[in-house]
């Protein structure tokens, strides 16, 4: 999912830039959570040269429904969460803080009025407070109950279970493997030499 519609490099109201630590000269983020390259000449293996303008990045949802977006210096890559460049740049961690919490709860809000650093204990506090961890915890549970259908790799069924914990107590499996592979984590397709996968 592209967050960004207006990807201009023209500034919105009240917006403010600061190099990305660790990638000055090359990309900016802004104070509204808009990440920009900055022109230059890139030169390549062979000695061809190419002017290359200044962007805005296009942001996308990864992972646990933040933003990232990719920077590259020289042959490297990098996916960097938008959260953290805006912080990183526009608020001060005298703390040392870890973590970055949104304060509003809503993950793509990265507006640095939005965002503070915090411990990991103040910003699962913070879930709890928001709904958001209660919310993840109730979806887990819903998953964990939904029947689960054991095949072999060869598509047999073997057997049907109503529920991860049945399948995983049975075999004395780990539940997260079972549940990675119904959920198809990272492309899993198989988890102890069997399929398994939820009830449609």
């Amino acid at each position: 999912m592209e967050i960004y519609k207006n990807l201009s490099l023209e500034n919105l109201p009240n917006e403010e830039w600061s190099d990305v630590v660790g990638y000055e000269g090359l990309y900016q983020v802004s104070n509204l959570g808009r990440v920009k390259s900055l022109p230059r000449m890139i030169e390549f293996s062979d000695g061809r040269k190419r002017f290359f303008c200044g962007k805005i990045l296009k942001s996308k949802i990864v992972g646990r429904g933040y933003l990232h977006v990719v920077l590259c210096c020289g042959a490297k890559t990098k996916s960097e969460y938008v959260h953290r460049l805006v912080a990183t740049s526009f608020i001060p961690n005298p703390d040392k803080c870890p973590q970055v919490n949104h304060i509003d709860g809503c993950k793509t809000n990265n507006h640095v009025s939005n965002l503070e650093w915090c411990t990991n204990g103040e910003n699962t506090k913070h879930a709890y407070q928001t709904g958001l961890r209660e919310v993840n915890m109730v979806a887990a549970r819903l998953a964990h109950k939904k029947r689960v259908f054991q095949y072999t790799k060869e598509g047999k069924l073997i057997a049907t279970f109503d529920s991860v914990q049945e399948a995983a107590s049975l075999y004395k499996y780990r539940l997260s493997g079972i549940a990675r592979c119904c959920r198809k984590d990272k492309g899993r397709k198989s988890y102890m030499g069997y399929i398994w996968e939820y009830e449609s």
